[in-house]
């Protein structure tokens, strides 16, 4: 998807990067289906639960810290 904000085109995407090989296929799969027919039938389709993700680290430093650190950490 592509969005224009006073200007800036953004353009937003899916993270695939937790998804495996077979996933993609699967999802690539299930897409045609449906493109092609306008319908698919899941009844006989295994549903697979993951665990979560880990949380994400905790940062060494404070938000208030690293907007008002004067340089000296790199700013993104």
């Amino acid at each position: 998807d592509i969005y224009t904000i006073n200007g800036v085109y953004l353009e937003s995407r899916k993270r695939r990067e937790h998804l495996t090989d077979e996933d993609l296929h699967k999802n690539k799969a299930l897409l045609e289906g449906i493109t092609r027919s306008g319908n698919i039938n899941l009844d006989n389709a295994e549903i697979q639960r993951r665990k979560s993700l880990p949380p994400p680290i905790v940062p060494p430093i404070a938000w208030e810290e690293y907007i008002n650190c004067n340089d000296k950490y790199v700013h993104i």
